[in-house]
Order: structure tokens, then C-alpha cells, then sequence
């Protein structure tokens, strides 16, 4: 697995967040349609970027809760 993950050490931070709020949209069964998701996100735009991160995870366990449901 950890050979897999070798080729996003070359992506940049943007693109590492842009690949993560791609997956999480699919794992969500939400839209992934970049205009959509910027529409449906907009009241994120004023967290700081840890206020971020420390919701990624939470997203993904409700995601994950979901897919075990």
C-alpha cells in the first residue's frame, strides 16, 4: 500500500486538497461537480485551515458510519 501512496508525495498541498475533497464528495454520495461543491461549501470558506482538518476526520468517520449502517 505504502508503494501506492508514492506517487502524491509529488502532488502539492492544492492538489493533495483538491484530491481529498474529490474522494470525500464520491465517499458522501454528494455532487463533484467543482461549482456545486464550492456552493454547498461556501460557509466553510471563513474556518482557518486547522478548523479544516479537524473536520476532515469527523467527516470521514460519519461516512464511514454511514457505509456500516
Amino acid at each position: 500500500m505504502a508503494d501506492l501512496a508514492k506517487c502524491f508525495q509529488c502532488l502539492t498541498m492544492p492538489q493533495r486538497e483538491a484530491v481529498k475533497t474529490y474522494l470525500l464528495a464520491v465517499l458522501a454520495g454528494g455532487s463533484t461537480d467543482p461549482e456545486t461543491l464550492m456552493e454547498s461549501a461556501k460557509c466553510f470558506v471563513c474556518l482557518t485551515p486547522k478548523q479544516l482538518r479537524l473536520l476532515q476526520p469527523y467527516l470521514m468517520c460519519l461516512i464511514n458510519n454511514n457505509a456500516n449502517a
